[in-house]
């Protein structure tokens, strides 16, 4: 037992060593994972096994054992590097709970969409279609109220088209990136919030790019034209892709309200982009001030780092 693993239990050398045995500190949820390893036959290469022990002063720490048998004093033992890994944990249940919000905002949304949009649309077709059996005999009356049901319909349709462009972009193998994100646009109708979204992708190789970075591209595109609608207050946006050295590099700017970035904690969009470009080996930078709108710069390696 060194400084590093008191500091980590809380515990003195003196007491891990000559009170407490390993099991003492260790969270009966994981007493089981502490005999695999005592019993792991010492031929065998043991995996990094990730534990929960409870400190003197009661709190949990995560950490990460690697650990292999040897033979110490003519006798078996088991040595092991153990590293406090609490802060990556909790980072990453951050993350975890950061998505499982946005999914159940995304999930809440589709739900408004499809009662406030689709629903009331098929509801009035319904209501037409009633009203129309006791006007069968009013031709002209009858005539406007067929067409009135057919134009709810072809409303519907588009609704239900858009909502499902919106949650697999992928599914046409066959669309480029190009295609995906002009119908990305034109699926949030920015004419309608007085927002104009200038498009400029560079066509080369672009059918070469692999579906992961396309999928990811347009999920940060849809994230920030989201926060773009939501705060920005933006009147003008500008999207570029294009190919540079071995990345795809991703510019987004608009001339909405900004903010600074030193002082505003980054929301759970921002991090989302941050997230989706690590997870490639890439990389997103943000530049803001107040007054001055926002861009996001986003380069993803065409070959995924190792």
């Amino acid at each position: 037992a060194n400084a590093g693993f008191e500091t980590t239990t809380g515990y003195s050398r003196s007491e891990l060593l000559n009170r407490l045995s390993f099991r003492d500190i260790v969270h009966e949820d994981y007493l089981h994972t502490v005999h695999l390893i005592n019993e792991e036959n010492p031929a065998d290469n043991i995996k990094p096994v990730v534990l929960e022990i409870i400190r003197r002063d009661g709190e949990l720490k995560h950490i990460e054992i690697i650990s292999s048998h040897i033979i110490y004093q003519s006798k078996p033992a088991v040595i092991a590097t153990i590293i406090d890994i609490t802060d990556k944990v909790m980072e990453e249940q951050r993350i975890s709970q950061a998505i499982t919000q946005i999914q159940e905002q995304e999930r809440m949304q589709i739900g408004m969409d499809l009662h406030d949009n689709v629903n009331q649309l098929l509801s009035a077709s319904s209501i037409y279609l009633g009203i129309l059996r006791n006007k069968l005999d009013d031709r002209i009356t009858a005539i406007e109220m067929i067409d009135s049901v057919k134009t709810f319909i072809l409303d519907a349709n588009n609704e239900i088209r858009s909502l499902s462009h919106q949650l697999a972009p992928a599914l046409d193998g066959n669309a480029t990136l190009a295609n995906k994100i002009e119908g990305l646009v034109a699926s949030i109708h920015p004419e309608k919030h007085n927002m104009e979204i200038s498009i400029n992708i560079e066509e080369d190789d672009i059918i070469a790019y692999s579906n992961e970075i396309q999928t990811s591209i347009y999920r940060i595109v849809q994230e920030q034209l989201n926060n773009i609608y939501k705060y920005a207050r933006a009147t003008n946006v500008g999207l570029k892709i294009r190919k540079e050295d071995s990345n795809v590099i991703l510019l987004i700017k608009d001339n909405g309200i900004g903010f600074d970035t030193f002082r505003k904690k980054e929301g759970i969009g921002l991090e989302n982009i941050h997230r989706r470009a690590v997870a490639l080996g890439g990389k997103a930078e943000v530049l803001s001030s107040p007054g001055n709108g926002c861009e996001i710069m986003v380069s993803i390696p065409l070959a995924k780092k190792a």
